[in-house]
C-alpha cells in the first residue's frame, strides 16, 4: 500500500493544489497507518494474533452409520493395525456419539 501511494502520488505536480486528490491522500495514509498499528499490535500480543475456530457439521455430509464404523473398527483390530487399548477407546467414542 505504502509503495503503490508513493508511486500514485509522486505522479501529483502538487498535492496541495489537488483538491479531492488531497483528501484521497489523507484518507489513504490513515488507512494504512491503521492497518499497520493492528498488524503490529497483533504480531506483539502475548497471546498471539486473535483467532477463533468454529466447527459445525457439514449438512451435505452423510455420516456411516455406527454399525458400519463397528464393523470397520473391528476390521482394523482383526488386521492388528489397532491395539486392544486404541479399539476400546474408539469403541467407546462411537458409543458416545448415539
Amino acid at each position: 500500500m505504502l509503495i503503490f501511494a508513493i508511486a500514485f502520488f509522486s505522479s501529483v505536480p502538487d498535492p496541495r493544489g489537488a483538491g479531492p486528490m488531497s483528501l484521497f491522500l489523507v484518507v489513504w495514509f490513515v488507512g494504512l497507518v491503521g492497518v499497520i498499528i493492528y498488524h503490529v499490535v497483533n504480531a506483539t500480543r502475548s497471546k498471539g494474533v486473535p483467532t477463533q475456530i468454529i466447527e459445525g457439521e457439514d449438512s451435505d455430509a452423510d455420516p456411516k452409520p455406527a454399525a458400519e464404523r463397528f464393523r470397520e473398527l473391528e476390521q482394523l483390530r482383526t488386521d492388528k493395525l489397532v491395539s486392544d487399548a486404541e479399539y476400546e477407546a474408539k469403541r467407546q467414542a462411537i458409543l458416545k456419539e448415539l
